[in-house]
């Protein structure tokens, strides 16, 4: 009896196209990786910047109301002014709006900033009574984000009391 000879035939196409799929997948899963990193990275740039920005409009406006403290504990009894119309000439060379109150006092209000959109909006009373302590005035602290570029309407404002 004749020996058959079987070729043996060594199946290799499942195997390479299945590790061809599987590099393409890993490809792929490496490229959104890095595309979502970059993105990441962009957002928190804008972030530090933004935050930077607030801080810095939160500090323009705290020096402003030192200044603002400044003129009125430098108001003393004896002056021949009255005690509203001596801190509002005090506040002449200042960006602030003072108005009289019905009390004898002043109503005082600034916005200050304007860094990569933010501003803050302060607005404090003082009278004669004033004890030292400017902080204790304040009626209104406001850090605002304000985009114009957002919208046909120019934009929207974000407040932070």
């Amino acid at each position: 009896m004749k020996k058959k000879k079987r070729n043996v035939v060594m199946s290799v196409g499942g195997s390479s196209i299945l590790m061809i799929f599987i590099v393409l997948a890993l490809v792929t899963f490496a490229v959104l990786s890095m595309v979502t990193s970059a993105a990441d990275e962009k957002l928190a740039e804008r972030n530090k910047n933004s935050i930077y920005a607030r801080y810095a409009v939160d500090a323009e406006a705290e020096l402003t109301l030192a200044k603002v403290g400044a003129v009125v504990a430098s108001y003393t009894a004896d002056i021949d002014l009255d005690f509203a119309s001596w801190v509002k000439n005090g506040l002449a060379d200042l960006p602030v709006t003072a108005e009289h109150t019905v009390d004898g006092g002043l109503s005082i209000s600034y916005t200050v900033g304007e860094i990569d959109g933010w501003q803050a909006r302060v607005t404090l009373s003082v009278d004669g009574g004033y004890n030292g302590d400017i902080r204790g005035g304040i009626r209104s602290w406001q850090l605002i984000f304000a985009d114009k570029s957002v919208g046909d309407d120019g934009g929207y404002e974000f407040i932070i009391d």
